[in-house]
């Protein structure tokens, strides 16, 4: 049998329960997340998502197509 290492985490609780829920949806244990999360780390030899600071305007919505172009155009 291979050795483990234990890992310690601390998350609030309301956290834990919604990722709890979500995973047993999916029919997966919170370890096994947590393990294919660091694979994922070791097989892309980083973080396995992109890490960066959200933009501002991330949730903006545009009513219409046009909108959107107008707002890229206006940007150049």
């Amino acid at each position: 049998m291979e050795k483990t290492v234990f890992i310690q985490v601390r998350i609030e609780p309301e956290f834990k329960e919604q990722v709890e829920t979500i995973l047993n949806q999916l029919g997966i244990k919170t370890t096994d997340a947590i393990n294919m999360y660091l694979k994922q780390i070791v097989l892309t030899k980083g973080i396995p998502f992109n890490v960066q600071l959200p933009r501002p305007d991330a949730d903006r919505r545009y009513r219409t197509m046009q909108e959107l172009y107008n707002e890229l155009d206006s940007e150049e």
